[in-house]
């Protein structure tokens, strides 16, 4: 899960419709960066959600600070200004942090503001590094639909 730093400043100070144009921004480096087997989307305001087939937590992680990375050492121009974004991201994966969807967005979204308290601009995932012998207890949440 990912969420723009400080974006209601972008609209504050250069106006919605650079807002609008920031976020078409985010969306293209979004879908040049990934995979096309990945899923990117819009979930709402400045908050994004991707989907990442057939990857690992660890992967995830390096495709998430490549992408915080990316976004920060590419300014947006828009009508001859500079407007500088970074990212907060939240890291779930599947099977680890949970099995549904609910969970999964809950556990990256717990990992995100996370991120936001630290400081911003960063990428976190579990604490807890899968293999390790250390496994997530599952909830009820995390039972498939039916079970």
């Amino acid at each position: 899960m990912i969420d723009l730093d400080y974006f209601k400043e972008v609209n504050d100070r250069f106006g919605h419709e650079a807002g609008d144009a920031a976020l078409v921004y985010v969306a293209n480096l979004l879908s040049r960066r990934l995979r096309a087997t990945d899923l990117a989307c819009r979930l709402g305001g400045e908050e994004f959600g991707i989907i990442l087939v057939d990857t690992s937590g660890q992967l995830a992680m390096e495709v998430a600070e490549d992408l915080r990375h990316t976004l920060e050492h590419s300014p947006f121009h828009n009508q001859g200004r500079c407007i500088e974004l970074t990212m907060s991201v939240g890291v779930a994966e599947y099977g680890f942090d949970g099995v549904s969807l609910r969970s999964l967005l809950a556990a990256a979204d717990t990992r995100l503001y996370r991120g936001k308290a630290e400081g911003r601009n960063r990428v976190i995932g579990s604490l807890i590094k899968p293999g390790s012998g250390r496994k997530r207890a599952r909830t009820r949440e995390d039972e498939p639909a039916g079970v």
